[in-house]
């Protein structure tokens, strides 16, 4: 517990560093903090190193941050939704409203 207090202190004066500082000062540090966190996720993508937690920190990321795809014909994140397994049976895949698969088939006795 002894540990923690130090480190509970320079927390505190970087806090209150923060709220000393004009709001572009802030603004300036916070993108500087966003586009590290950004470069530091794609580094561990890129280099095969990212985790499944990672991957999620990552796709969290995105969401947070308003980033969305819609797939194009033969990109690979296309691909990826043709390749899941979820499509309902007799159900046609739609990516975004356009279907994109055929409906799978019924099982034998279900038709």
């Amino acid at each position: 517990m002894l540990l923690a207090l130090p480190t509970f202190g320079i927390l505190l004066n970087s806090v209150f560093s923060v709220a000393k500082m004009d709001a572009n000062a802030v603004k300036t540090k916070l993108e500087e903090l966003h586009e590290l966190v950004a470069d530091a996720l794609l580094d561990k993508i890129r280099d095969g190193e990212a985790t499944p937690a990672d991957l999620n920190v990552a796709r969290q990321f995105l969401k947070d941050n308003g980033i969305d795809a819609i797939p194009g014909k033969d990109t690979p994140l296309f691909n990826l939704a043709l390749a899941l397994p979820f499509q309902d049976q007799g159900k046609p895949l739609e990516i975004k409203g356009i279907q994109v698969k055929e409906p799978a088939p019924l099982p034998f006795n279900e038709v």
